[in-house]
């Protein structure tokens, strides 16, 4: 008798989940249009288009929010007639919280991982480069946008974040991300 009352009672709360929608798992692709934010001009301003995963779980108005990214940004710099290509690769981990402030639009916040590694090509010179970036860094990341459902269970977002590296070294991105809600309960 106690298992027929115990099976009707967890069969009353799952319905009672799937019907409010307590909350929800997703994950999915984006693209990032990243760009370096520096102090030193050697590197400033290299960009790229780059793909990356995101994935996370949503309660109400409030996700928990990651992303993981390998960045790949260009840059052609000249010093006095010396032309240089210049890379900055950034493995790029995050985990905040996405806040929905009002309907389609929401404010991001969290903790970001970056594994910086730099290299660079002379193409009309035998000159050195000294300063480039070869750090990891643990810091804060920040931003917002609009997001809104695409198709059934297919959340669009499109973010703008500043993920800080150091007082030397940071990310501005632009965040293109369709996620997939895998689970609803």
């Amino acid at each position: 008798m106690v298992r027929k009352s115990t099976l009707s009672l967890v069969l009353l709360l799952s319905l009672f989940c799937l019907i409010t929608n307590a909350g929800s798992f997703y994950s999915g692709l984006s693209y990032s249009f990243s760009g370096v934010v520096a102090e030193d001009d050697i590197y400033n301003g290299a960009y790229h288009w780059d793909p990356g995963i995101v994935f996370g779980a949503q309660f109400g108005r409030l996700s928990i929010d990651s992303q993981i990214k390998n960045l790949k940004m260009k840059k052609e710099y000249e010093s006095n007639g010396d032309k240089f290509d210049i890379e900055i690769h950034s493995l790029l981990l995050t985990m905040g919280l996405r806040l929905e402030v009002m309907p389609f639009i929401s404010f991001n916040i969290g903790t970001n991982y970056q594994n910086v590694d730099s290299s660079y090509k002379a193409i009309n010179s035998n000159k050195f480069i000294n300063g480039l970036p070869d750090k990891h860094y643990m810091s804060y990341y920040v931003g917002g946008g609009v997001f809104g459902e695409v198709f059934t269970n297919v959340i669009g977002r499109l973010d703008l974040n500043y993920y800080r590296g150091d007082q030397n070294f940071g990310l501005l991105a632009v965040d293109l991300a369709l996620a997939y809600r895998v689970l609803t309960f």
